[in-house]
């Protein structure tokens, strides 16, 4: 079969690699064929077993299509800037050519073992992926896009996996079946196929328990909250000219739902600071609160004056708590930003091509570590803003003393491309991770609603304006996935194992 193969050239199975990692991103939303992950990444298994010395290389063309596909909307977000597109195209390429590095890495770290080729596939390199998915989520900020596990997220079985150790838990899952499903076509003496295919039914439904089993409560409260999906296109949304009228529109949207008991308005969706609004202007905020007993969730920025810093937050107006200080209510500030779009890394750097490019950018300051959850209504709300609906692992503290996890965001940079639909998929399995209701509060889309096993209950359309009704309901306790503080315990106890499976390999090659 070796011969076979060899007879075609490189850069046809080049492309076969490029182009089955392309098409992972309709395992996503908003396709959802989540069965086809196993079959595109078992083409890489395919070409890295036939082909060794060249599955390096076919790795990384693997990742890079999957991630071209994946991030494309990056370059409507650079357009937004002002970056011409001869030159925002290859801007956005860069972090695929990054991306594409860690897919690569693990076939090269997996191909140190001194294990057979089968071992090394259906053992190691499942442990190896899921280890440099960690670090991906991490380095130089973090960047977790793509992660195979979020295909999973919320229809597949294994989804389940999440509530026991998050998304990579889900994504150890999906690589490791993708391994035993290839190991069933290359061994072949019949007991081990017997005991992989057992192995793949176990894994499945195992997941399908985990996903029933209920590890939080519901807490007896049912709340009516309404989502304000307010549909502002970037380009006019910080017109300071038209905040008067942005904020008069708020007064209204609060009068004409005075059924609800939670109002949730999207992330800086009043584009200046709380502590720039005139008196008069959020003594009214508060006295329509009180008026039609409406909790707010306002997305504003928020000004710490005395300490000279400027937050991406959400304020909390409860009619039923006492505020003599307008400017002293609940908030939750943004602590995970977004790098070149709150703020610049590598100053000297990011300055110099900001300049370059003639960017002119304000930056926010992250928020601190410990924050509070905020009481509104009958519920205690973990907020999180945007790009930290990505890193479940940093919502667990807050989550813990919450009853609802609301998530509030401007999707509009990425004008109508699906990030919208794969930031959704993220909401689905912080659901389930959690344990926990989530309300989504958008400006373009998708706000929408989504009960505690990640089950989308309501949403809106998307790029139109709405205001989404419905209920909540309260969930208290932890899963398994809280309990453990996140994943990094597991993760490292799978780095170790790896240790010591790599220095056994090596003595047990050298006796």
């Amino acid at each position: 079969m070796a011969q076979l193969f060899a007879k075609h050239t490189n850069i046809i199975w080049g492309m076969v690699a490029f182009f089955a990692g392309a098409l992972t991103v309709l395992g996503f939303a908003p396709f959802r064929y989540f069965l086809l992950i196993p079959f595109l990444l078992g083409v890489l298994f395919f070409l890295i077993y036939y082909f060794p010395n060249k599955a390096v290389k076919y790795a990384y063309l693997w990742g890079l299509g999957a991630f071209i596909t994946h991030c494309y909307w990056i370059n409507i977000a650079i357009n937004v800037f002002g970056v011409p597109k001869y030159l925002s195209i290859p801007l956005s390429l860069l972090l695929p050519i990054y991306l594409a590095i860690y897919p690569m890495l693990a076939v090269w770290i997996t191909k140190r073992f001194n294990f057979s080729r089968k071992l090394q596939m259906v053992l190691i390199l499942p442990m190896v992926w899921v280890v440099l998915e960690f670090v991906r989520e991490r380095l130089f900020t973090g960047f977790g896009w793509g992660t195979l596990g979020y295909s999973q997220a919320a229809n597949s079985p294994l989804v389940g996996y999440a509530s026991l150790g998050g998304i990579l838990l889900v994504t150890y899952v999906v690589v490791l079946i993708t391994a035993l499903v290839f190991y069933l076509f290359i061994e072949k003496e019949r007991r081990r196929k017997i005991i992989a295919g057992i192995l793949i039914i176990v894994l499945i439904g195992l997941g399908q328990i985990f996903k029933s089993v209920n590890f939080t409560q519901y807490d007896g409260n049912t709340t009516k909250v309404g989502i304000a999906q307010i549909n502002v296109p970037q380009d006019i949304k910080f017109n300071y000219e038209t905040i008067a009228a942005s904020v008069n529109q708020f007064y209204k949207i609060i009068a004409d739902y005075p059924e609800v008991d939670i109002l949730f308005f999207p992330e800086t969706s009043i584009p200046i600071s709380w502590e720039n609004l005139s008196l008069e202007e959020k003594q009214k905020f508060v006295d329509y609160a009180q008026k039609y007993q409406t909790s707010l969730a306002l997305g504003v920025f928020k000004e710490i004056i005395a300490a000279n810093l400027l937050y991406n937050a959400v304020i909390g107006i409860d009619p039923v708590n006492e505020i003599t200080d307008l400017n002293d209510f609940p908030f939750y500030a943004k602590h995970h930003l977004v790098p070149f779009g709150e703020y610049k890394p590598f100053s000297i750097i990011s300055n110099f091509i900001f300049d370059a490019l003639n960017i002119s950018m304000g930056e926010i300051d992250p928020g601190p570590d410990n924050q509070v959850v905020i009481p509104l209504s009958n519920q205690d709300v973990a907020i999180n803003i945007c790009y930290e609906e990505g890193f479940g692992d940093e919502l667990i503290s807050l989550a813990r003393n919450s009853s609802l996890i609301a998530n509030e965001t401007n999707m509009a940079w990425y004008g109508s491309s699906y990030a919208m639909d794969l930031q959704l998929q993220q909401g689905q399995a912080r659901a389930v991770e959690l344990g926990r209701y989530v309300v989504r509060a958008t400006n373009t889309g998708y706000s929408a609603i989504l009960d505690n096993k990640g089950k989308i209950l309501s949403y809106l359309p998307r790029d139109k304006f709405g205001v989404l009704i419905g209920e909540v309901k309260g969930f208290v306790g932890q899963t398994p996935y809280m309990k453990m503080g996140g994943s990094f315990y597991w993760i490292f106890t799978l780095f170790l194992l790896l240790l010591i499976l790599f220095f056994y390999s090596r003595i047990k090659n050298k006796n």
